[in-house]
């Protein structure tokens, strides 16, 4: 069983530390989705502390992506409308690729407050789904909480548009303790759920197909309830109130533990550090945004025992690879790798925004089998091959050169390693592995011009090795690791 031996405080990293392009790559790997050699650069002439400031600004400071024309197209379904489904798909995964910190977190909160499109298969609930997750990313829990649960396509996944006060349903109440705020069996009752799903009714009407839905005094249950202790006729607004004066430091342990696992360690701590980010996102009101930055800019996340042991997930594999490999996005409507992309990270056990259940994906050793093992090679690999056989092959020397940062350095070793480095920071676990990839660097050039200064990364042959050194790295163990 593995183990987390991070012992380091969450005292600030400073820029008097290790401070150098692994440890640049390691938070873009974790607070984005990843970087490329040469914006790893730039980023290495700020402090660690200026480098976490600028991903968390930008992430609080960006606005949500735009409205699209259907936004709020409220009569019909898109059922057989693929193309719209195909485009808002792309605009999606191209947010991941380039919005940084911000679609980093919208994908881990869309995790943790779990809907499925089929569930109600309209185009302006999934609209307004990531538009939430969008804006309350670092902002207030509270408000999160309280807007989440009213959203269309939450109150049609857990049924609270059927919640009338002559037949309650218990999923969203079930569900708000259970997986959104306090964790499983932790600070509440089955009647606490009961009294809970007594005070969520009334969100039942809607004027359309796909149309918001609205309070319906009719449907509201007006009895007294009972929940957590304190009884009143109490409403939806009363319950989120409840929830946050009476079990505080349930929620907040449960969270900080949450962002933990995803950002950090996939084991838990010892329990002094998630109290004292507990204690921070108490003090800070709720608001999310202090504590994820302590947390990014800690010793503790940049300790060499918090590198490279959480297995990547299909989307950090699928679109990780464009930045850090430095290639070129596809292009909307013009390159079939752009619908692609979404059916190979199902494929690979990750269908993007249709998580298995109301639990998400478990992550971490849940993505690894022999069968998603052989995906995630041929696809990684056909993304590869693909830009270097129909796009531009120099971009593999660019990279190459990016990395070694000397397009006449003609040390194959020296280079091979820095490319191993790059991608693994870790290395590879045996000097043979090493040995292995240097001999599929050199493979397609004689022996006698690397010793002869015939060969440097200039060589016509520079592409066509650095695509078969890359096709053979993302096959290792350590290259699925983050």
């Amino acid at each position: 069983m593995s183990t987390n031996c991070n012992s380091a405080p969450l005292s600030v990293y400073g820029a008097s530390q290790s401070w150098g392009v692994n440890e640049v790559y390691h938070l873009y790997k974790r607070a984005a989705f990843g970087i490329s050699p040469e914006d790893a650069k730039n980023i290495l002439t700020m402090t660690p502390e200026q480098a976490v400031d600028s991903l968390v600004d930008a992430a609080f400071n960006l606005p949500p992506t735009a409205e699209p024309p259907w936004a709020n197209n409220y009569t019909n379904s898109d059922q057989g409308n693929n193309d719209l489904k195909k485009e808002w798909r792309y605009t999606m995964l191209t947010a991941l690729k380039n919005n940084g910190l911000r679609d980093r977190l919208m994908l881990f909160w869309s995790n943790h407050f779990v809907t499925e499109y089929q569930s109600h298969n309209c185009p302006s609930y999934w609209y307004n789904y990531i538009n939430t997750l969008q804006r309350n990313c670092l902002g207030n829990l509270k408000t999160f909480v309280h807007e989440i649960g009213l959203t269309p396509a939450m109150l049609v996944y857990l049924n609270g548009n059927q919640n009338r006060n002559q037949s309650p349903n218990e999923n969203y109440a079930r569900e708000l303790y259970e997986l959104f705020t306090l964790g499983e069996g932790i600070g509440y009752t089955q009647t606490d759920i009961e009294e809970t799903a007594k005070a969520l009714t009334g969100y039942t009407l809607r004027d359309d197909r796909c149309a918001p839905y609205t309070f319906r005094e009719i449907h509201f249950n007006s009895d007294d309830k009972t929940i957590f202790g304190r009884t009143g006729n109490w409403g939806y607004d009363d319950v989120i109130d409840i929830l946050f004066e009476e079990r505080s430091n349930e929620i907040a342990t449960f969270i900080v533990q949450k962002i933990y696992r995803y950002f950090v360690h996939p084991i838990l701590p010892d329990e002094v550090i998630i109290n004292e980010l507990a204690s921070d996102l108490i003090n800070s009101g709720f608001v999310l945004e202090p504590v994820v930055r302590k947390l990014l800019k800690s010793q503790h996340f940049f300790d060499v025992n918090a590198q490279s042991v959480i297995i990547k997930s299909p989307l950090d594999l699928l679109v990780s690879l464009y930045n850090e490999f430095m290639m070129p996005f596809p292009e909307y409507g013009t390159d079939y790798v752009a619908n692609a992309l979404y059916f190979w990270g199902e494929n690979m056990g990750q269908k993007f925004f249709d998580p298995p259940n109301v639990a998400g994906w478990q992550g971490d050793q849940t993505w690894i089998n022999s069968s998603l093992l052989l995906s995630r090679w041929s696809y990684l690999e056909l993304m590869i091959k693909r830009v270097y056989n129909a796009i531009d092959k120099e971009l593999f020397r660019d990279l190459a050169i990016a990395i070694v940062d000397d397009a006449g350095e003609d040390d194959v070793e020296v280079i091979c390693t820095k490319i191993v480095e790059t991608y693994l920071p870790k290395s590879l676990l045996a000097s043979a592995d090493y040995l292995n990839a240097l001999e599929t660097f050199k493979s397609n050039v004689p022996a006698n011009y690397f010793e002869d200064g015939t060969w440097d990364l200039q060589y016509p042959t520079v592409p066509l090795q650095m695509r078969d050194l890359l096709i053979h790295l993302i096959q290792q163990p350590e290259f699925q690791l983050k």
